[in-house]
């Protein structure tokens, strides 16, 4: 967390290696942090800031559960009027990956689609 503070507030640039062992790691497979990320941003019961660092955890896996689950946050009004930005940048990943391509801004919350648009530089 500490690291992508300093890139995007100060412009820091990790080393080289750094990165390109980052690129080389690829992304997480489904496993039990995966089900634990599902169970809390779906349970609205949760603390809504765990519910919102769910949704921001889950741009790094291409799993269609993941996918899904942040579909479902979106349309939930309570969550995406405190976090819907946050739900917003992690669908425009997906989008950007060309894994939603059928996602359409017009449907989701407005501050759901802020995020993607903010994501996708519009």
């Amino acid at each position: 967390m500490m690291i992508l503070h300093y890139v995007e507030e100060h412009g820091y640039r990790p080393p080289g290696q750094l990165r390109d062992g980052l690129r080389a790691a690829g992304r997480p497979r489904w496993d039990w942090r995966a089900e634990r990320l599902h169970a809390v941003l779906l349970d609205q019961s949760e603390d809504p800031d765990l519910r919102c660092q769910a949704a921001i955890d889950f741009a790094n896996w291409d799993d269609p559960r993941a996918l899904d689950a942040l579909r479902r946050a979106a349309h939930d009004e309570d969550l995406a009027d405190v976090a819907g930005d946050e739900i917003g940048r992690s669908l425009a990943a997906f989008v950007d990956r060309g894994l939603a391509r059928d996602l359409l801004a017009e449907d989701l919350h407005v501050m759901v689609r802020y995020g993607v648009n903010e994501a996708s530089g519009r």
